[in-house]
C-alpha cells in the first residue's frame, strides 16, 4: 500500500517541480506537487504520503531553509523528508533539522529514486 502512496514534491520553481514529477511518474511512482509553503501545508495536512522531497531554499517562504526543514519535521514527524540543495554545505544543519535524506542539486531520477526507497521503501 504505501508504494501506491504519493511523494509530495515540493520545489518554488514550477518547471523544475513539473520535470522532476515526470521523470518520478516515469519511474512508476505516484507524485503530488506544491509549489508554495501553503500547498505543501495543505497537501500534508491531507495525509496519506509515502514522503516528502522538498527544495531547502523556497523563494517565498517566510522561514529560510533549516527553519523550513525544522517545521516539516516538528509538524509532519512520521512523513520521511529528503531535502534537496546545491548548498552541499547544507548537508549537516539539514539533517540536524530533520532530513532523512539529502541531495545535492542538480539530482538525477536515479538518486532521487534510491534516496526515497532509503527513506520510505516500498515493500
Amino acid at each position: 500500500m504505501i508504494a501506491e502512496s504519493p511523494v509530495l514534491l515540493i520545489d518554488d520553481d514550477p518547471q523544475m517541480t513539473e520535470v522532476m514529477a515526470l521523470l518520478l511518474r516515469a519511474n512508476g511512482l505516484t507524485v503530488s506537487t506544491a509549489n508554495t509553503p501553503s500547498a505543501a501545508f495543505a497537501a500534508l495536512a491531507a495525509g496519506g504520503l509515502r514522503a516528502t522531497v522538498t527544495d531547502l531554499h523556497l523563494g517565498d517562504a517566510e522561514q529560510g531553509g533549516i527553519e523550513w526543514v525544522s517545521t516539516l519535521r516538528r509538524r509532519w514527524p512520521e512523513v520521511p523528508l529528503l531535502v534537496m540543495s546545491g548548498d552541499q554545505g547544507a548537508e549537516y544543519a539539514a539533517r540536524e533539522a530533520g532530513a532523512s535524506e539529502f541531495l545535492l542539486k542538480p539530482v538525477t531520477p536515479e538518486d532521487l529514486t534510491a534516496a526515497l526507497e532509503r527513506a520510505a521503501p516500498s515493500h
